[in-house]
Formats: structure tokens, C-alpha cells, sequence
């Protein structure tokens, strides 16, 4: 058994001893002071019902939230798993690039110069030929 449910017999327990004290009481004096716990007891049985009904409700409730939390806990652990997988990708692709850029530069750098070894190769014949 609940506390809550524990309190709810408690409070149900004690309207029905007040309500009893008020069908003994005698005198006028006494009859409202009866009708007076009653009723506070009456209250304690109220509010004893309402939480209750809230216990009930958030139990109810309280798995489907639950598992609700655990999927987005989930969900949430692998965006940061594929955001770091991303961020290894990227990382890569960004060496990648820069590797490419300096190969392409010594490329061109030995285009040029072939470029210019085979003008002077040419020059050379040229004069070479003319006598020069």
C-alpha cells in the first residue's frame, strides 16, 4: 500500500470517528466542535482524494515520459557520435584539399620549369644553327 493510499484510509478513518462524535455528542457546544472535525476531516479526505487522483495520473504517465526521455537521450548520443564523425570527415577532406593544392603547385612548378629548360633547348639549336 501507498503513503498515499495509507493517507487516504487514514483520513476516510478519521471523518467517520468524527461523524460518529457527532451523532453522540451532547449539547449544542459540543455538536458544532463534532461538526467541526468532521468537516476538517471531511477536508483531509479531499485533499487526501486529489493526491491520489494526482499520484494516479503521474504514474500513468510517468513510462511514457519516461521512455520519451530515454529516446531522445538516445537520439542525442548518436547526433554527437555523427557529428563527430562529420568533424573527422571534414578534417580530412580540408587535408585532402590542402595535400591536392601543393601537389597541383609542384606540378605547375615543374611544368614551368620543363617550360622553360625546353625554350632554352630551343634557343640553343636555334643558335646553334645560325651559327651564333
Amino acid at each position: 500500500m501507498t503513503s498515499t493510499e495509507e493517507a487516504l484510509n487514514e483520513a476516510v478513518a478519521d471523518a467517520k470517528l468524527a461523524k460518529s462524535a457527532v451523532t453522540a455528542a451532547d449539547g449544542k457546544k459540543a455538536q458544532a466542535a463534532a461538526e467541526l472535525d468532521a468537516m476538517k476531516a471531511l477536508t483531509v479526505v479531499g485533499v487526501a482524494n486529489a493526491a491520489a487522483v494526482a499520484a494516479q495520473a503521474h504514474a500513468a504517465h510517468a513510462g511514457p515520459v519516461d521512455a520519451l526521455e530515454d529516446k531522445a537521450t538516445k537520439l542525442q548520443v548518436q547526433a554527437e557520435v555523427a557529428r563527430e564523425k562529420a568533424d573527422t570527415l571534414k578534417a580530412t577532406g580540408v587535408e585532402r584539399i590542402a595535400h591536392a593544392q601543393r601537389v597541383a603547385a609542384a606540378a605547375v612548378m615543374n611544368a614551368e620549369t620543363l617550360y622553360d629548360e625546353t625554350l632554352t633547348d630551343i634557343e640553343n639549336g636555334v643558335r646553334s644553327v645560325m651559327g651564333v
